[in-house]
């Protein structure tokens, strides 16, 4: 099972429950893991210290050159080299028109003659038909708030005569009001002069921000760069703004049984077609159960305006259009990157129990991987188009119905215990923590040369018992690699060991340094080790995909406009 992709699938649904106004929002799923940790968003941090504002410029960088990636396609998540929303934005203010009037001599004289209905001399003054319809208005309405108050004390008691007969008498004097305020008031003629009235003084507000914001963004937008780079980069920033906070609790979680897990993977491949699914479904597991959180992040541009974008007032040739809302390779602009998708603390249940039907060929493909870190750290010394694809690496199981958890996002294979053969681990350090549990959480080697005992417990610096704290053990001699995690008591068991060097460490838990120990086990071995608590706590996450918001067709500017 291909499970960022069941696990986007249920996401799609929660957010088409969230979002019932608009049907321009299109998700679009990252099939390549982008890895991310809680500190590389220290940009939303205030009260970050002068010494670490650099490396907080670096990761609003980089979240920058992710969240302004124009989406070409309906349904992937993916960054094409000329396809970034500050060039193309650029583009279309670079064929945009200073507006010297948006009001034609016939609009004029329509204001002035709605004007002159409303107002005296003064613009100020009510005129005297203004004022007779605000009367009858005021009466009419009266009359609708104590019919609706007497309507509400019948409610709380039926047999309230009194109130039924004064709401009838009132309902009749209702309808007398409204057709007073509908002659005599002139409730017709008031209500269209107020209606042109607001709509001119609307459009030439407009008018005058589209101004300001186009002498800024012609004077400014080519200019914003970072320090020490060679590209141009304007300011992307997100909500929650606590979201690099380890002790934010904005996450939601989300558990999925085997039935929606399969229903799920019927719809992924449905959505993202058999071959695509197929194509990174490498992981040869399924799945009885799947916990995760995830998050909805808002990105922030101070700079973008999409209702300017949308008002079209442009002057590009025939066959450029900014938008073409049937065709998203077509146009500067088709739509803009809303929100991002994070998950986190991804637990997945092995529904196999027998290893042969967990095995996974070797020459099965890994999706490629990018470490938001390397995009930071790429972009501030080349101009990037793509973050650099860092690695393809491949894993093997660690050991055959067992529990384990890894710190990694893991390729997994359960090696045939017939062979005899060490199960050799590869870790990639970087990825995001992801937790794969068995259905058995026994080590099974009976067939293996087994001799003595490691018996580990696990506190931190005050005395408290490490739970689920996941430790590995190494041997020196053959490279295998074993894992399991620390139950109640912070006491981990690895029995039948052979005798030998082994390194026992802690490797990337969100509120534990990493750590590492070396021990020589000639006889049963019981200690205890005491780890030290993280100072800046950290947990890992995964992008997921993004929402879009689809423009409509935008294609040459609209008329009726006077343009310097």
């Amino acid at each position: 099972m291909f499970l960022n992709a069941i696990i986007f699938e249920k996401l799609k649904s929660v957010f088409n429950q969230l979002n019932t106004v608009s049907g321009r929002y299109f998700l679009t799923f990252s099939p390549i893991t982008t890895s991310f940790n809680n500190q590389d968003f220290n940009f939303l941090d205030t009260t970050t210290p002068v010494q670490y504002l650099s490396d907080a410029y670096e990761n609003q960088m980089a979240f920058a050159h992710l969240a302004n990636a124009v989406i070409r396609r309906q349904d992937i998540y993916e960054l094409n080299p000329d396809s970034f929303l500050p060039e193309n934005y650029k583009k279309i203010f670079d064929h945009a028109k200073l507006i010297e009037s948006s009001l034609s001599d016939a609009d004029k004289q329509k204001y002035r003659d709605a004007k002159s209905v409303l107002y005296q001399d003064d613009g100020l003054t009510k005129a005297a038909d203004y004022e007779k319809y605000s009367s009858y208005k005021a009466k009419y309405e009266g009359l609708v708030q104590n019919i609706q108050d007497l309507s509400d004390k019948i409610m709380a008691n039926p047999d309230d005569k009194d109130s039924l007969s004064k709401k009838q008498e009132l309902e009749t004097l209702q309808n007398i009001a409204f057709n007073d305020w509908l002659i005599d008031g002139e409730k017709d003629k008031i209500e269209n002069a107020l209606k042109i009235v607001s709509s001119i003084s609307e459009r030439s507000a407009f008018v005058s921000q589209w101004n300001q914001e186009y002498l800024k963004l012609q004077s400014e937008i080519s200019k914003v760069t970072t320090v020490g780079s060679n590209i141009d980069f304007l300011p992307v920033s997100c909500l929650p703004n606590d979201l690099y906070k380890y002790e934010y609790s904005g996450w939601k979680k989300i558990v999925m049984e085997e039935k929606e897990i399969a229903d799920l993977e019927n719809s992924a491949k449905t959505s993202l077609t058999d071959d695509f699914y197929n194509t990174y479904d490498s992981s040869g597991l399924s799945y009885s159960k799947v916990e995760f959180e995830y998050i909805f992040v808002t990105v922030l541009r101070n700079w973008f305006k999409p209702n300017l974008v949308n008002s079209q007032f442009w002057n590009f040739s025939d066959q450029q259009v900014v938008s073409d809302e049937s065709d998203l390779n077509k146009g500067l602009l088709p739509s803009y990157i809303e929100k991002f998708l994070f998950i986190r603390r991804v637990y997945a249940y092995n529904k196999n129990v027998n290893p042969e039907e967990n095995e996974v060929t070797a020459e099965e493909k890994i999706p490629q991987t990018y470490i938001f870190r390397n995009i930071a750290k790429n972009l501030k010394t080349i101009d990037l188009v793509q973050p650099k694809i860092i690695r393809t690496s491949k894993f093997k199981m660690i050991s055959q119905n067992k529990l384990f958890s890894t710190p990694v996002l893991r390729k997994v294979k359960l090696e045939n215990t017939i062979t005899n053969q060490p199960i050799i681990n590869r870790f990639d350090k970087n990825l995001f923590r992801r937790k794969i549990l068995f259905p058995i959480p026994v080590i099974n080697v009976v067939e293996q040369k087994t001799k003595f005992q490691f018996s580990l417990i696990f506190k931190d610096e005050l005395g408290n018992y490490l739970t689920d704290i996941n430790i590995l053990l190494q041997s020196s001699a053959d490279g295998s690699t074993y894992s399991t995690e620390t139950d109640n008591d912070g006491k981990v068991v690895f029995n039948d060991m052979e005798k030998g060097d082994y390194t026992i460490s802690i490797q990337r838990e969100e509120l534990y340094e990493d750590s590492s120990f070396s021990l020589n086990l000639s006889e049963d071995v019981s200690k205890e080790f005491i780890i030290k608590k993280r100072q800046n706590p950290y947990f890992d996450m995964i992008l997921l995909g993004a929402v879009n918001y689809r423009l409509p067709n935008l294609p040459n500017p609209l008329p009726g406009y006077v343009f310097s």
